[in-house]
């Protein structure tokens, strides 16, 4: 989670249903999703992985534009694949 300076929360992770999306919803100052940001309220990303990501970071710059950093990783046993990833979002949500 973050916070921009308007007080908007950012609530970041991974979607348990299809596990190589990463998710990034916002919320308003009053608890409500921001519609404002992504597609309604919510920013979805697909890496090109058959894998799992998962997103343990989110950073807000001082221009409230938003940092993702994650990892993912596929294959199986001595056969995985990992990578680190680093998205830049403009502030209102759409990929820079």
């Amino acid at each position: 989670m973050a916070a921009q300076s308007d007080g908007k929360i950012l609530v970041a992770g991974h979607n348990p249903s299809n596990p190589s999306r990463v998710i990034v919803f916002r919320l308003t100052v009053e608890g409500t999703l921001d519609s404002t940001f992504g597609d309604d309220g919510i920013f979805v990303y697909a890496p090109d992985t058959l894998g799992f990501s998962y997103l343990p970071s989110v950073y807000v710059l001082n221009d409230d534009g938003i940092i993702l950093a994650f990892t993912s990783f596929e294959g199986i046993g001595n056969e995985q694949t990992h990578r680190v990833s680093i998205l830049k979002l403009y502030p209102n949500g759409e990929p820079d």
